[in-house]
């Protein structure tokens, strides 16, 4: 049943790496701690940034704060990233199911 999926799932640890290659960030926000996986260092100018198009669309779940989903909507303007799709998850209300539509 899953083989039409094409989907991608990053998982790094949330250690610091101690080679330098990847870098990760956390920010407190909501009572949470959130943590970000960089793909290109945080410091480097926007056309120095090639991975970015690793990324295709970015799926904000059910219970995503809306500052959240402001920031990353923000994000998503910048040059760099203009060719990523927002979408968002929400309940169905007629079955136990998530409905994925375009943000």
């Amino acid at each position: 049943a899953w083989g039409e999926e094409m989907e991608w799932r990053l998982i790094c640890q949330l250690a610091p790496d101690a080679t330098g290659k990847i870098e990760i960030s956390r920010r407190e926000a909501d009572g949470r701690t959130h943590y970000f996986y960089h793909l290109w260092k945080s410091d480097s100018p926007p056309d120095k940034r090639p991975d970015s198009t690793a990324i295709k669309r970015v799926i904000l779940g059910v219970r995503t704060p809306e500052k959240l989903a402001t920031d990353i909507s923000d994000a998503l303007r910048q040059p760099h990233l203009k060719h990523v799709e927002l979408w968002r998850a929400r309940m169905c209300a007629s079955s136990f199911a998530l409905q994925i539509a375009k943000a």
